[in-house]
């Protein structure tokens, strides 16, 4: 009753379409926004996520076993995925989980996968957030015990997003390595990501992750 009452007197602002809203369990991003967030089908290969269906390198030398994008990328899911990590908003986390888990869960069981994880982030921004935003989106949907910690972030790197196609690559390079205390030899592994634009960061984890000799490698992003 009492916060029904401060939402008519103090209604929110989204952050995304800048529209007076009445807040939920957040208070940064109206239901319109939120509610935009639907799968679509992307063109692009499911290989290394490059965008293009028929991608040259891919069929000569085949990277994933398959990539998965829920949906195409556009403003406002970039906006709510920037504001979600870059401002650690958590409960945003929620929402985007709440999105995407039918999609994911079906993905996941159709592949057979035994395990799922996501690219980590340097200490430093760790400490900053302190949490990793795919590591919560994924806990929002999967039990604990098929979420692992197979990448360890070996080295500080810049952000992506703020640089170009080349110095991403340059970033990334060499930027993981295995986690020893994780058994992946012979399974059927699910690297998750947000945003994937160059494929630079998908193809570093794709590199190291290979380096276990798992039987299946999968991606799965919420946009491109």
């Amino acid at each position: 009753m009492f916060k029904s009452l401060l939402n008519l007197l103090y209604p929110g602002r989204c952050s995304v379409c800048n529209n007076l809203f009445f807040a939920e369990d957040q208070s940064f991003v109206c239901r319109s926004c939120i509610d935009k967030i639907s799968p679509s089908e992307v063109s692009y290969c499911k290989s290394c996520g490059s965008p293009t269906e028929n991608c040259q390198k891919c069929l000569k030398n085949r990277k994933y076993d398959y990539i998965k994008v829920f949906t195409s990328a556009d403003k406002e899911l970039v906006n709510i995925i920037a504001m979600y990590k870059l401002q650690s908003v958590k409960p945003l986390g929620k929402e985007i989980s709440q999105k995407i888990s039918e999609d994911i869960v079906e993905f996941v069981k159709r592949e057979q996968v035994d395990l799922i994880t996501f690219i980590p982030l340097t200490k430093k921004i760790y400490r900053e957030r302190g949490f990793n935003h795919l590591e919560f989106i994924l806990k929002n949907i999967f039990p604990s015990f098929l979420i692992k910690n197979v990448l360890l972030k070996k080295k500080e790197t810049a952000l992506q997003m703020d640089l170009s196609a080349e110095e991403r690559i340059k970033n990334i390079k060499d930027a993981f390595s295995l986690n020893p205390e994780v058994e992946i030899e012979g399974k059927n592994v699910l690297i998750f990501d947000d945003i994937l634009t160059t494929g630079s960061t998908m193809l570093e984890a794709y590199k190291t992750v290979k380096k276990g000799k798992p039987k299946k490698i999968f991606g799965y992003v919420i946009c491109r």
